[in-house]
């Protein structure tokens, strides 16, 4: 008999690694799109997992469009 056990609800939020791995080319390139053209996806994948990892940090991660580098919200920036 297999015994029932509960998932990891911490595990089962954190991000996947296919967003931080968005999240971290992105901050190298300082551009979404040549982000994604380094990991050979599209544009728009990079922008949901972006999104994907906003959700799941509960929108600590923030994209200034004012500035050309990601900022985590707090004083930090990856350049």
């Amino acid at each position: 008999m297999v015994k029932h056990v509960e998932p990891d609800k911490v595990l089962v939020k954190m991000p996947s690694l296919r967003a931080v791995k968005s999240f971290v080319a992105a901050a190298k390139y300082h551009n979404f799109t040549r982000a994604a053209e380094a990991l050979c996806v599209t544009q728009a994948a990079i922008s949901w997992q972006i999104r994907e990892l906003e959700a799941s940090l509960y929108r600590v991660v923030g994209w200034s469009r004012n500035s050309p580098a990601l900022s985590l919200r707090g004083g930090f920036a990856a350049a």
